[in-house]
């Protein structure tokens, strides 16, 4: 017998204030076993600013633009309810709704035969067939998983790791983060506020800072990156991070707040050899001993304009 209930895409509840219309509160699609706990937390939510529980899972606002396209979740839902009492492994995915945000990289990435996961709707690479041939070289040093825990996964996955530490490797991480742009008069004065940290940084520096909820938690931890004078990108988890940003931003018009993800796509370069890559595509004097950990540069790769952060040892970020 089937009843009617409601489900969402991630089969989640829908929790707190809706981004799109301030002050509508939102409890939705929640089991009666959860209702008084549900009950509770939303009315500290309202009261308070935060419940005492992370809901962040359930947050009305962690869903991209993307999301709310009928076709989406109208076929997400209906994968949700048919499968809501089956055996869930962790890492097994969505069959429906597939293949809607994908990276520029998405082409090579299928010749090289990826095994994509989904996130936030994106096309993730977790491994790639053609890096098969590792396996017999780093078999020796690799724990391989049996039975359940090898489910949706491969061993591949321990050779190319094992690969990048001796060596160099990149990784797509176009759908690991938010991608924001905070420009203004008041952008310094805003972020100032919004962070734990001091953001008056000089150009081309980044800094890595807490933001803070109601209750002093934190709510996430963010890059930023200073591009100009008035001009900041910010690196943060998520929508629901995206989305309380948002909801911070003053309405007195010396801010303007752009979400430049679906615009823009970002690689890691990791490993003890990344610097001899970046030295073999880049001219030498953006390359200087002077670039620093924490520093972000505009440079050409070929004929692509990225902005290029020199993260930590041995690993570079590019983004465009």
């Amino acid at each position: 017998m089937n009843g009617i209930f409601s489900f969402t895409p991630d089969g989640m509840p829908l929790l707190g204030e809706s981004q799109a219309v301030g002050g509508f509160w939102v409890a939705e699609a929640i089991w009666v076993t959860h209702s008084a706990g549900v009950a509770r937390q939303m009315a500290e939510w309202v009261m308070n600013g935060a419940p005492t529980v992370d809901l962040e899972l359930c947050d009305i606002n962690r869903f991209d633009t993307y999301a709310c396209s009928p076709v989406y979740y109208k076929q997400r839902s209906i994968e949700e309810y048919e499968e809501v009492y089956s055996i869930h492994h962790p890492f097994m995915q969505r069959k429906v709704s597939r293949n809607m945000r994908v990276s520029p990289f998405y082409m090579r990435q299928q010749e090289l035969k990826a095994y994509f996961n989904e996130k936030a709707g994106w096309e993730q690479p977790q491994w790639y067939e053609a890096n098969y041939p590792l396996i017999s070289t780093y078999e020796k040093k690799m724990v391989i998983r049996k039975g359940w825990s090898a489910e949706y996964w491969s061993p591949i996955i321990e050779a190319e790791q094992l690969h990048t530490r001796q060596y160099a490797a990149i990784y797509d991480t176009t759908a690991a983060k938010k991608r924001l742009e905070i420009k203004g008069e008041g952008a310094l004065q805003f972020l100032q506020k919004l962070t734990t940290g001091n953001i008056d940084i000089t150009v081309g520096q980044s800094i890595r800072t807490c933001m803070l909820h109601e209750r002093g938690g934190i709510k996430d931890q963010i890059t930023v990156i200073r591009k100009n004078i008035s001009t900041f990108l910010i690196v943060c988890t998520g929508a629901v991070e995206a989305s309380w940003i948002q909801k911070h931003v003053p309405q007195d018009g010396q801010v303007v707040f752009q979400d430049v993800t679906s615009g823009t796509c970002s690689i890691a370069l990791i490993g003890p050899k990344a610097t001899g890559v970046m030295k073999s595509v880049v001219q030498r004097s953006d390359l200087s001993s002077t670039w620093l950990q924490g520093q972000a540069k505009t440079l050409f790769i070929e004929n692509s304009s990225v902005l290029a952060l020199r993260d930590s040892y041995g690993e570079w970020r590019a983004g465009s």
